[in-house]
């Protein structure tokens, strides 16, 4: 029965600690415009926000629309990436392909979506009240979790705490073999 305990654990344990190396990956966390979002107004530019630090100036963003594709100017700091938009790129679906370098040196890739959608302009009306439905302008400012497939979904243990538990449960198996097996030289 012990063998079989001390097997479990060990196993558990090189599970854990093969995944542990992912928890230094940064993870895209949110953008500006939201992922997938309809926003009645062109960006003046687009703000990636990362789960970890980046090393710096290694990001490169690219933009695809109805006018082709462009890669961006990108600023940055420890955890962000901003890429100036195309003042010209007013209107259509677009995707933003960004690859960015984590602090670990592992590369990430991943894109956001949004669709830019203005408003038309229709004849005045002469009603007074007004609309109090929210706008899609306010799309645009919210920063909110992307739906990127590289990243794992909200809620999701990370991994080295997943690792630290199952040390910690092998760590716990170790000791009750050691112990039991001095109280059982003592009989």
């Amino acid at each position: 029965m012990a063998a079989v305990v001390v097997a479990v654990a060990v196993s558990s344990a090189l599970i854990g600690i093969s995944a542990w190396p992912a928890a230094g990956h940064s993870q895209l966390m949110a953008s500006t415009p939201a992922d997938r979002a309809t926003i009645a107004k062109a960006p003046t530019q687009v703000l990636l926000e990362f789960s970890g630090r980046l090393i710096a100036d290694t990001a490169s963003v690219t933009a695809t629309g109805p006018q082709g594709e462009q890669a961006l100017a990108t600023a940055g700091s420890s955890t962000t990436v901003t890429a100036r938009w195309p003042a010209a790129w007013n209107e259509g679906d677009f995707e933003v392909a960004y690859r960015v370098a984590s602090s670990d040196g592992h590369i990430m890739t991943g894109a956001i979506r949004f669709t830019v959608t203005p408003k038309q302009t229709n004849e005045p009306s002469t009603a007074t009240t007004p609309d109090p439905s929210p706008t899609a302008d306010a799309d645009q400012d919210a920063i909110g979790p992307t739906t990127d497939s590289t990243q794992g979904s909200p809620g999701a243990v990370p991994p080295w705490l997943a690792a630290v538990a199952i040390l910690g449960a092998v760590g716990l198996a170790v000791w009750w073999l050691v112990n039991r097996r001095r109280e059982q030289s003592r009989d």
